[in-house]
């Protein structure tokens, strides 16, 4: 994950510097917030109040710096990228209050790799529910390409379920079989111990 570059014997994050050189988040004015929010919610806990909302230019940082990361090569062409991003922020929100400002980190590159970590977690979340609309999908044994469309099938939505599920049909699941098929030995052979 190379998300830093030197110029000039500065360090500039591709996410945070655009190509117009416009700053999208400052990471010492995102650290100042942080600190801030962080004394608001000491203060209610020794209080006993309710913790305090996210103030709106934080959020607002903290939701910058999850879509510029999301319009990465890495991120880009996913089609759950929104739910990516709902996720990064929600994780980052959660990280607020464990984020040290007192040490000697960058509290912009915290934040980036909390999103970073979330938005990966979230691929493979999809692509593991992916994996079982497919073996799902392939167990009925229903040929997509013998289907005929009617004169009511024209429906858009309709063209793109059957793409999706004749997608899902070419998925081979072969490799996913053989890395599940040394548990199953291993739990029947344990099971053969013990009776």
């Amino acid at each position: 994950m190379h998300l830093t570059k030197y110029r000039g014997g500065d360090k500039v994050t591709n996410v945070e510097k655009r190509k117009n050189g416009r700053n999208l988040v400052n990471n010492e004015e995102l650290k100042e917030m942080v600190r801030t929010y962080q004394n608001m919610c000491n203060e209610a806990e020794a209080n006993g109040k309710e913790l305090p909302q996210v103030p709106e230019n934080l959020g607002k940082a903290l939701l910058t710096i999850c879509i510029s990361l999301s319009q990465r090569y890495n991120f880009y062409n996913y089609s759950w990228r929104d739910e990516m991003i709902s996720d990064a922020v929600i994780k980052q929100i959660t990280a607020l209050r464990k984020f040290n400002c007192d040490a000697g980190t960058s509290c912009f590159a915290y934040f980036v790799q909390t999103a970073w970590f979330e938005m990966v977690s979230r691929i493979k979340l999809e692509n593991k529910q992916r994996t079982i609309k497919a073996s799902i999908v392939q167990s009925m044994g229903i040929d997509v390409k013998d289907m005929e469309l009617q004169d009511i099938d024209e429906d858009a939505d309709y063209k793109t379920s059957i793409q999706e599920f004749s997608s899902l049909m070419d998925i081979d699941l072969s490799d996913i079989q053989k890395k599940s098929t040394p548990k199953r030995k291993q739990q029947k052979k344990m099971e053969h111990e013990f009776f």
